[in-house]
């Protein structure tokens, strides 16, 4: 079947049919060693404090604004 034949069979199909039909696909990519992407580093952050001043200084800010302005 090719993805513009699948692409219209789906639109025919009821919110909940959708969902479940991604649901099997996202299973089966993961069931053959692929991992999909959107979402891969869920839960890897970490805050470790507040920001309390830039990361840069003034004169590099102002370098940084001219080469963009």
């Amino acid at each position: 079947m090719k993805f513009h034949e699948l692409e219209r069979e789906a639109l025919s199909l009821s919110e909940a049919e959708r969902q479940h039909l991604i649901n099997t696909l996202m299973a089966s990519l993961s069931a053959n060693g692929k991992r999909a992407s959107f979402g891969c580093m869920e839960g890897t952050g970490e805050i470790v404090e507040d920001i309390v001043e830039p990361s840069l200084s003034i004169t590099e800010w102002e370098v940084l604004s001219a080469a963009f302005a």
